[in-house]
C-alpha cells in the first residue's frame, strides 16, 4: 500500500496508471478470495475434506493465493513491478 500512496503522490500521468491497476488488482484478488473461503466454510461442515469433493475451488483458491502473493506472471507481480521501476 505505501507503493500506491507514493504513485499517487507523484501526480504524472503514468504514475497514476500504475497504482490504479495495483488497487483494481488487489480488489479483484481479494474479492475471489473471500467469495472462495466462503464456499469452503459453508461446504466443508457437510463435506469433511475439501480437497476431494471441490477439486476445481481448491485450483481456482491456490491460482488466486499465489496471486496475493504476487509471484512472477500474475497480476499482483505486474502492478507491483511497475510501481518499483520509476
Amino acid at each position: 500500500m505505501g507503493f500506491i500512496i507514493i504513485g499517487i503522490g507523484s501526480l504524472s500521468g503514468t504514475r497514476l496508471n500504475r497504482p490504479i491497476l495495483q488497487i483494481i488488482s488487489h480488489g479483484f484478488i481479494n474479492n475471489v478470495l473471500f467469495f472462495l473461503v466462503g464456499i469452503g466454510y459453508d461446504r466443508l461442515n457437510e463435506m469433511g475434506r475439501m480437497a476431494i469433493p471441490m477439486p476445481k475451488i481448491l485450483t481456482i483458491f491456490s491460482i488466486f493465493s499465489m496471486a496475493s502473493l504476487a509471484l512472477s506472471s500474475m497480476s499482483g507481480f505486474f502492478a507491483e513491478f511497475t510501481i518499483d521501476l520509476e
